[in-house]
C-alpha cells in the first residue's frame, strides 16, 4: 500500500513519525481544535474538501471538461463533498451531487455547503428511494471519476440497504473512486468491512491517519492513501494524540543505514531465536530467516535438541544450538539456565515461533520472561503461554515488542 503525506511529519528521535488514531480519537482532536482554539468546524471542512480536489487534480489531471459524480450522505462526511462539488464546479468540471439520504436530513455545517451549492444554481439529486438506482447507472455511465463522501470515519456496523446498493453499483462501474477521509462502509478504528464498502482508488484521510486505512481487510479498499493536513495546530497532536505511530519509510530507512564497506558481521548485533517443536521446525527457520533478512550480522536458532540435527540441515547461515528437550520435541524447564547464559552475548532476542503449547515449555517461558535484560520479540506461543497469566508483562525488565 503506497501512502503520501501531506503534512509535516513529526521530529521524533531525528526520524519522521505520524500519529495513527482511531475514530473517537480524531473526533475528540478535531473538537479540541474548534473548542480550545476557536478553529471553526467550516474551516476545517473547507480545508478537507480542497485537499481533495488538490488530489483529483493529479489524478485526472486538467478539471476543465471533466465530469465528475459526487456521492454524499448526512454528516460532515457530505459537507466535505459539497465543499468539493463546488470546486470542481469553479475549476470546469462537470459536478453531478447524488445524495444517498433526504436533502432535508443534512444539518449543521454540511447544511452551510448544501446552501451554498443551491444558491449556485445547482441541483442535487436524491437517490435513496424509488428510481434512485437507476439514476446512479446513469450518472456512473457520463462520469469520469466518483467521490466517494457517504460516510465518514463514523461508521461502523452494517450498511443501511439502500446505501449498500448504490455502494454495490459504484464498484462495479470500473470508475476511479476518491474516497474523502475514509471508503464508506470501512470501520475507521477496526478496519472491519461488515457488508457492502466502497473499493477506493484512493483515499485521502484528514489530520492523522486512521487505523482501520491500515488493518485488513480495510486495508484492501483504501487504494493510495493521502494524509492531507486541514490545519489541526501541531501542538494539539503533539499534546493530545495517543502515542501510537504509523512508522514512515523514511523512518525505516534511518533505521536501515548505508554499511560501510570494511565492516563485518559483527558489527551488526546478535540476535538469538528460541523456538520450534516436533511439527513446527518451519517456524524457527522461517524466524532465522528472517533476522537475517533484516540485517542481523549474527543469528542463533536454539530448538529442543532432539529436533537439532533437523535444523542443521535446513539452515546454511544461522547457527544453531540444542536446548534440553522434553523427549517430545519441545523445551523442558532445564533450558532455562542454558538460555540464560546465551543471552549474555546477544543484543536481541525473539521467542515463541512454533515453541508448542506443552505443559512444561509454557512454564519455562512464564518464569523466564521477566529474567530476560535485552530487547526482545514476544511470538506466537509465547503469547499463548501468557493466556491467564498477562500479569507477568508488568515485571519484565527490558523494551519488549510484542506482535
Amino acid at each position: 500500500m503506497k501512502t503520501q503525506w501531506l503534512l509535516p511529519l513529526q521530529q521524533v528521535r531525528g526520524y519522521s513519525i505520524l500519529r495513527i488514531v482511531t475514530a473517537d480519537e480524531m473526533k475528540a482532536l478535531d473538537q479540541a481544535a474548534i473548542e480550545n482554539y476557536g478553529i471553526p468546524g467550516l474551516v476545517l471542512m473547507e480545508n478537507a474538501g480542497i485537499r481533495v480536489v488538490d488530489l483529483i487534480r493529479r489524478v485526472i489531471g486538467g478539471l476543465r471538461g471533466r465530469s465528475v459524480t459526487v456521492f454524499i450522505g448526512k454528516g460532515n462526511n457530505g459537507g466535505d463533498g459539497l465543499v468539493i462539488a463546488r470546486h470542481l464546479l469553479n475549476m470546469g468540471a462537470g459536478v453531478k451531487v447524488l445524495s444517498i439520504v433526504n436533502v432535508g436530513e443534512i444539518s449543521g455545517d454540511a447544511a452551510v455547503n448544501l446552501n451554498i451549492w443551491r444558491k449556485m444554481g445547482q441541483k442535487i439529486f436524491s437517490v435513496h428511494q424509488g428510481d434512485g438506482i437507476n439514476i446512479v447507472k446513469l450518472a456512473l455511465m457520463k462520469t469520469d471519476l466518483v467521490v466517494d463522501a457517504i460516510y465518514g470515519t463514523g461508521f461502523h456496523g452494517k450498511m443501511l440497504e439502500g446505501a449498500g446498493r448504490v455502494i454495490k453499483v459504484i464498484n462495479k462501474s470500473g470508475k476511479p473512486v476518491v474516497a474523502v477521509d475514509i471508503p464508506s462502509g470501512l470501520e475507521a478504528g477496526t478496519g472491519r468491512v461488515n457488508g457492502p464498502c466502497i473499493r477506493a482508488s484512493h483515499t485521502v484521510t484528514f489530520g492523522l491517519p486512521k487505523l482501520g486505512l491500515y488493518l485488513e481487510p480495510g486495508a484492501g479498499y483504501a487504494g493510495e492513501i493521502t494524509v492531507a493536513d486541514i490545519s489541526l495546530p501541531a501542538v494539539l497532536v503533539e499534546k493530545e494524540a495517543p502515542k501510537r505511530y504509523l512508522l514512515t519509510d523514511e523512518c525505516v530507512k534511518r533505521w536501515l543505514p548505508p554499511r560501510p564497506a570494511s565492516a563485518h558481521k559483527g558489527n551488526f548485533g546478535r540476535v538469538l531465536i528460541i523456538a520450534g517443536s516436533r511439527g513446527m521446525t518451519g517456524a524457527a527457520c522461517l524466524t532465522g530467516a528472517a533476522a537475517l533478512r533484516s540485517g542481523a550480522g549474527l543469528v542463533t536458532v536454539a530448538v529442543p535438541e532432539t529436533l537439532h540435527d533437523i535444523m542443521e540441515g535446513k539452515l546454511t547461515e544461522a547457527m544453531t544450538v540444542p536446548l534440553p528437550d522434553t523427549g517430545d520435541g519441545s523445551l523442558s524447564a532445564e533450558a532455562r539456565s542454558r538460555i540464560l547464559s546465551l543471552l549474555e552475548n546477544m543484543d536481541a532476542l525473539a521467542i515463541g515461533p512454533g515453541l508448542s503449547l506443552a505443559p512444561e515449555t509454557i512454564s519455562l517461558v512464564r518464569e523466564l520472561l521477566p529474567a530476560i535484560k535485552i530487547p526482545f520479540v514476544l511470538d506466537a506461543d509465547a503469547l499463548n503461554a501468557l493466556a491467564g497469566q498477562v500479569s507477568i508483562l508488568g515485571s519484565l525488565q527490558a523494551p519488549a515488542v510484542i506482535t
